[in-house]
């Protein structure tokens, strides 16, 4: 056996055991609310025994060279939070140069502050006090992503948070299901702390097939391995089950069972899929009233809102980014709000330029959980959106155990570059989910532009699914057109492109992770559109 089959069986049988063991030791509502009245009550204090634990004793710590630039021992920190409080100590860190840019955090750029200069790495964040059980990948679109380390532990911790949100909608419990990858995806994660959460998923639906070609054969074998595993063996997780989002008639037939038995149920899906699945439950008139959907992975836009719940089903907005995963939820008092989980981390924001020159609030975090996945202290993570404190506490469950941050508006602050042309994501976001549908009919699924190479030269292609019919190509061009030139961006972009924009007759292409973009570039290229 090979050092690299060796080290994927090894990962597996760690994920056989961590399944096992969240089946036998599911956290109940009892617990997790007591879990998070105390840990919203202790807060400073945790993120001073982390500052103990995990940055004062490594010098190469990002978050220690910050502070000890900045001029800034154990004791001044201390007398800082006391004297303004966590949130406060924070912003004036982040004033004093205590804070990373999401370019710095990656190491894109160094760290300039002052005549000092930085150079940090992905891996300097990692928590150097705990094991990383498994490896996980940033999103880059069709990249492969940037390695991130994560444990069990901790995706039992943030499990806690997930049946906090399961019983602030009344559906910790109820039958459930996931629709999301199997390897490369993130689907089995999500699989194994909803079972952790106490929702043990009845079944799990992949959008992509389990042997998808181009994966790496290693993947296709744990696939292979999971499917025989989840028909063999009760302890393993349910085996994944392929369900393209173009035909979720497998997931709607799940969800048409389950509410007829239980009259509630639980799906945890891509933004898209979902918004797939409310489409299609609509046209056939098919109620989905008593189903909560949890969406993740995608911007959460009023059209996909729009789009689940004409089915009748309840949408959630799960926030969360890699590899902390979900740590923000929607308010039911309140569906353009979301809640912080801010018993384990921290949220300020941070004045920054686009590319565009438009000045946004991009989020600053800080773990407060011993056991996160990486250390961060006032870290960017590549959005920005509006950030306020609850005076009152909110008056649902997450407000009543001590959630009082929330977050609105929250978009990527990089831009797409398409065919050469930085356009901002959110023009592509609005044709393909808004103009266009209103126009032409269909969905925010039913629309793409896709980046193409034609004769040497790269070319911007709308993809508009045959399922609408016979879509007139020259109309819809000319409302593209006509929304390009509402902005001088999109002047500049309809000037470049040119007649190399053309329209072509064919669904909607998924990335290889099985979400589906509003822009789509080509293979290779590192580009953004604003996350949900």
């Amino acid at each position: 056996m090979t050092v690299d089959a060796a080290a994927f069986a090894s990962q597996g049988w760690r994920f056989v055991r961590a399944s096992r063991a969240m089946a036998r030791r599911q956290v109940t509502a009892e617990e997790a609310t007591t879990y998070v009245s105390a840990a919203s009550q202790g807060r400073s204090g945790r993120f001073l025994r982390n500052l103990d634990a995990l940055v004062w004793p490594h010098p190469t710590s990002p978050a220690r060279r910050l502070l000890e630039w900045a001029g800034l021992d154990r004791r001044a920190v201390i007398d800082l939070v006391e004297s303004t409080g966590l949130e406060g100590a924070l912003e004036q860190l982040r004033d004093g140069g205590v804070h990373v840019s999401y370019e710095e955090s990656l190491g894109q750029v160094p760290a300039r502050r002052g005549s000092a200069t930085f150079d940090f790495r992905p891996e300097d964040f990692s928590n150097p006090c705990v094991r990383a059980d498994y490896l996980t990948a940033t999103s880059g679109s069709r990249s492969g992503g940037t390695p991130a380390r994560s444990n069990f532990a901790y995706m039992r911790r943030n499990a806690i948070g997930v049946a906090v949100e399961l019983a602030t909608w009344g559906v910790h419990g109820a039958p459930s299901a996931v629709w999301m990858p199997a390897f490369p995806g993130g689907g089995l994660g999500m699989v194994l702390q909803l079972t952790a959460a106490g929702n043990p998923p009845d079944r799990w639906f992949s959008q992509i097939p389990l042997d998808l070609e181009g994966v790496a054969s290693r993947k296709r074998a744990a696939n292979r391995i999971l499917a025989l595993g989840g028909r063999v063996l009760r302890t393993w997780p349910p085996p994944p089950e392929f369900a393209p989002m173009s035909d979720p008639d497998t997931v709607l037939g799940w969800a048409e069972a389950t509410l007829a038995a239980h009259r509630r149920a639980y799906l945890l899906a891509y933004t898209s899929s979902a918004a797939r699945l409310g489409l299609v439950a609509a046209d056939r008139r098919v109620s989905l009233d008593g189903l909560v959907i949890l969406v993740v992975g995608e911007p959460f836009t009023p059209a996909k809102i729009a789009a689940v719940g004409a089915s009748g089903a309840s949408v959630i907005d799960g926030y969360g980014f890699v590899p902390e995963a979900v740590v923000a939820c929607t308010c039911p008092e309140s569906g353009d709000l979301i809640h912080l989980w801010d018993h384990e981390l921290a949220l300020i924001t941070r004045d920054r330029q686009r590319l565009d020159g438009e000045t946004v609030k991009a989020l600053c975090w800080t773990s407060l959980a011993e056991d996160a996945p990486r250390v961060l202290l006032n870290v960017e993570n590549d959005d920005y959106g509006v950030v306020s404190r609850d005076e009152t506490p909110c008056s649902c469950l997450m407000g009543r155990l001590g959630m009082r941050t929330r977050i609105a508006g929250i978009r990527g602050m990089s831009k797409v570059v398409a065919a050469g042309i930085n356009v901002p994501g959110e023009v592509f976001v609005r044709l393909a989910e808004v103009a266009l549908p209103s126009r032409f009919g269909g969905g925010p699924t039913d629309f793409q532009f896709v980046e193409e190479e034609c004769d040497g030269s790269t070319a911007v292609v709308l993809r508009i699914d045959p399922r609408l019919g016979d879509v007139d190509a020259d109309a819809a061009l000319r409302a593209v057109q006509e929304a390009l030139r509402e902005s001088e961006a999109g002047l500049v972009a309809e000037g470049v492109w040119g007649a190399s924009l053309r329209v072509a007759r064919a669904a909607p292409r998924p990335t290889r992770g099985g979400k589906v973009l509003a822009y789509e570039p080509l293979p290779g290229r590192l580009t953004t559109i604003p996350p949900g």
